[in-house]
């Protein structure tokens, strides 16, 4: 800003005390001139608890004024739709607002044709109008209770944070804390009233017994280990938790975690890159999210009377392959688009595009 002028900027900011309404007037024309504060910790928090209300969802995205959801699934062996082309999903569920936009398989990430079809172990992402998400789950056999009670590993930035949001946001769900520094453990008891907190390592068989794991719905952990997140959460499942989520940072790992019994892996980069993403996307960008390891974007866009997509099919619009319109949201509805679906200006539309295309969907 100082030296070199440029006009917009963007700073992750890790301690939350700068998020506070007192410190507000810090930041601005009068006083450290940064645009747009990034909390990662703020991001993952809000991204499991997204997660929390959408059990067997591996990824669960609001877009367009929520009117509009991104989700991920892995398909199991007794999901009613393997085996089932695409295009014949419209008539087994003609009320369905769904379209499948990208699927991952055997490591492989691919924008599906009408002609494929859905197979076991799939990482599936869907678009979905958001009233019909519940039963988009039970279309793919995730149609599972939504999480009562969770036990968090890691009381620290995060841990802490999502604690906070289930205090505030919902009293639906109890949450326990287990934090390995006594001193912490303390301090988080102290600023938390409906979390219980518990002190010691959550790879200990007697301290899992003592939270009762056996009958928790999800064990998230979150603490600065990869490794002990990992193994915290197999370690839960066996004793009897129902899902697992863990906080996993190196890339590395990822490839190696699909063969085990962790359901969701929550990446910090990708969630934080996504919030970045939206501010710097050309056009009239509204939100956008960066999809699987480099796989692509879920883009929500604007739809401009300038555009070469609007006023036209989208049969002739000459989408780069590789994206795909996943749903438009017009006048309070959401339209699962086909070959004949004309844009108008002002429509939200939902588009999904692998990297390799993104410049031009741009």
């Amino acid at each position: 800003h100082t030296l070199f002028h440029v006009p917009v900027k963007i700073a992750r900011v890790r301690d939350q005390e700068y998020a506070a309404d007192k410190w507000s007037a810090l930041f601005g024309k009068d006083g450290l001139p940064i645009d747009v504060l990034i909390s990662p910790e703020q991001e993952v928090a809000r991204a499991i608890m997204r997660r929390l209300h959408a059990p067997g969802a591996i990824e669960m995205i609001e877009l367009a004024d929520n009117a509009i959801r991104l989700v991920g699934v892995r398909l199991g062996e007794q999901c009613p739709i393997i085996n089932t082309p695409l295009r014949q999903l419209a008539a087994l569920f003609p009320d369905l607002n769904i379209q499948v936009v990208g699927v991952v398989r055997d490591g492989r990430p691919f924008v599906p044709s009408d002609q494929d079809q859905l197979f076991p172990r799939d990482e599936v992402y869907f678009v979905a109008d958001t009233l019909h998400v519940p039963r988009a789950m039970a279309a793919v056999g995730q149609d599972l209770p939504e999480s009562h009670r969770v036990i968090i590993v890691g009381g620290g930035n995060i841990g802490r944070r999502l604690a906070r949001i289930i205090e505030e946001e919902d009293r639906d769900i109890s949450a326990m804390i287990i934090e390995r520094d006594p001193e912490q453990a303390k301090e988080i008891a102290q600023r938390l009233a409906r979390t219980t907190v518990l002190n010691g390592d959550a790879m200990d068989p007697d301290l899992l017994e003592e939270a009762n794991a056996s009958r928790a719905d999800t064990i998230i952990a979150v603490t600065d280990h990869d490794e002990t997140n990992i193994l915290a959460s197999l370690l839960a499942k066996r004793y009897g938790t129902k899902q697992a989520i863990a906080l996993v940072t190196r890339p590395a790992y990822a490839s190696l975690l699909q063969p085990l019994d962790i359901d969701v892996i929550i990446n910090p980069r990708a969630i934080t890159a996504s919030t970045i993403l939206q501010l710097i996307r050309r056009g009239r960008v509204r939100a956008v999210h960066s999809i699987g390891d480099s796989f692509g974007e879920i883009i929500d866009i604007e739809a401009m009377e300038s555009s070469g997509i609007v006023g036209k099919p989208l049969s002739e619009s000459k989408l780069p392959h590789g994206a795909i319109v996943g749903a438009i949201a017009r006048d309070g509805k959401v339209i699962i688009p086909r070959s004949d679906t004309v844009i108008r200006p002002g429509d939200r539309v939902v588009l999904f595009a692998t990297e390799s295309v993104i410049k031009k969907v741009e």
